[in-house]
């Protein structure tokens, strides 16, 4: 196999693309987390470490996600327990976050969506960045990082449901006034990834994660929204349970 980092001929090991500690936390009921698709054709399937690929990563080279994984796991962990609330009119609107690595926490998020470009897993398909995006992202591995606010913004939500009452649905496209993202859901949070040249406007730059100030985050409602609804629907075309 050609590793899909070092671009050598060597055996491959289990990749994760979403670190599987969180797919692991969904399984407190007893019963085996579910890959849900979107697909009405590919009905849900058990597994209780979450999607992995065979195919894109030799062991030298998965062991270079390590610590950016570490990092995100220990960031996501970290801001569920967070106390440093947002409060208008006595609700909880968000988040406040100063203690941060900006690098460290931007090559996680990053590196979650190379994986999910190279990865050929049923639940990684709608990730699709093309050859120039993912040689960009492979320079984060080998050169010094220079990427800035703007440069593949990223932008954190928190659902206002507990973690393990949060189905995992696989990242999706999306168009947002014009801007191409990709979201991903995982540890009870949204997490929305820029993929173009035009920037956001600038009434969203305090969203950003930023390199100079604090990260805002804020609440997003989980029951009622559009990617529960997107869930509801799920369930009703494969006649399954997503939901706790």
């Amino acid at each position: 196999m050609i590793c899909k980092l070092c671009c050598c001929d060597k055996k491959p090991v289990k990749s994760h693309i979403i670190p599987e500690t969180f797919f692991i936390e969904l399984n407190t009921s007893g019963e085996s987390s579910k890959l849900i698709s979107s697909d009405p054709t590919k009905y849900p399937k058990k597994s209780p470490i979450g999607p992995y690929d065979e195919r894109i990563l030799c062991n030298d080279c998965e062991r270079k996600f390590d610590a950016c994984d570490d990092y995100g796991i220990r960031f996501i962990r970290g801001l569920s327990n967070n106390s440093n609330y947002i409060v208008l009119d006595g609700s909880i609107q968000g988040i406040r976050e100063t203690d941060f690595d900006y690098k460290k926490l931007k090559i996680f998020f990053l590196s979650v969506l190379l994986r999910a470009s190279w990865s050929s897993h049923d639940f990684y398909s709608h990730v699709s960045l093309g050859v120039k995006h993912e040689k960009q992202l492979v320079d984060l591995f080998y050169r010094d990082f220079s990427f800035g606010l703007n440069d593949y913004s990223v932008m954190v939500f928190k659902f206002d449901s507990p973690p393990k009452d949060i189905a995992m649905l696989g990242p999706r496209r999306k168009r947002i006034d014009g801007i191409n993202c990709y979201s991903f859901y995982f540890g009870g949070f949204h997490i929305l990834i820029k993929v173009c040249n035009q920037n956001f406007p600038k009434e969203i730059l305090p969203f950003l994660l930023s390199p100079e100030r604090e990260l805002i985050i804020p609440y997003s409602r989980y029951k009622g929204s559009k990617f529960y609804d997107l869930l509801a629907s799920v369930a009703i075309s494969q006649k399954t349970k997503v939901f706790s």
